[in-house]
């Protein structure tokens, strides 16, 4: 692909790179939600932790409680507080486990979901907002009527379109430009950024 093909981009053309930009997007973000919620589908485990956890310490309760009558001695009880001790060191790294995880899924989710997006709209926003403020300064161009607006969109075409089409154009477009012969190549240039004339009342010719 020469030059001018690679910057002979058409108005369709961005308009098919903003569909697919925009599909693009919500493929990043949906994946985003979705890791975000399989990581924080993960604090069932540490749900299943801190159950654990509360369930070792009354079993220490229990054993503390046992600890207390006379006859048994307090070696069970000594016990059944280490048991309750170890139950709570659970229940407490269950819950830091369940909030780093929560922390995790919404940082990751949100870095997946934008990050990609952002990135591509970084590299393509400048390009496409140039072209529009190309666009808007044709526009009014053709609407103040100036003709010799007609040689510079020819001259552009010149510039812009590859060979192949300036040739389906005309056989010999330069000696076109040079005899004055600019609306066919206007023309090209007009269909290649998606501008269409503004429709004039024709004027009646003078009897």
């Amino acid at each position: 692909m020469n030059t001018a093909e690679k910057r002979a981009l058409k108005g369709r053309t961005f308009r098919v790179i903003d569909v697919a930009l925009l599909l693009w997007t919500v493929l990043w973000v949906c994946l985003g939600v979705f890791t975000a919620r399989e990581i924080n589908s993960l604090t069932s485990l540490s749900q299943t932790l801190v159950k654990t956890g509360d369930g070792i310490s009354q079993t220490g309760n229990a054993l503390r409680l046992v600890g207390l009558v006379p006859i048994v001695g307090g070696q069970i009880g000594n016990f059944g507080t280490k048991i309750t001790d170890v139950g709570a060191d659970i229940q407490t790294s269950g819950h830091k486990s369940q909030s780093t995880l929560q922390q995790l899924s919404w940082v990751i989710g949100f870095t997946l979901g934008l990050l990609p997006p952002l990135f591509m709209l970084a590299l393509y926003m400048p390009l496409r907002l140039a072209w529009r403020r190309t666009v808007r300064s044709i526009r009014a161009g053709l609407a103040r009527g100036d003709p010799a607006f007609e040689e510079y969109l020819a001259r552009r075409a010149i510039d812009n379109l590859p060979y192949e089409r300036l040739r389906k154009i005309s056989d010999n477009p330069w000696s076109d430009l040079a005899a004055g012969e600019f609306k066919p190549l206007a023309d090209a240039e007009l269909a290649r950024l998606g501008i269409t004339r503004p429709w004039t009342k024709p004027t009646p010719e003078a009897t």
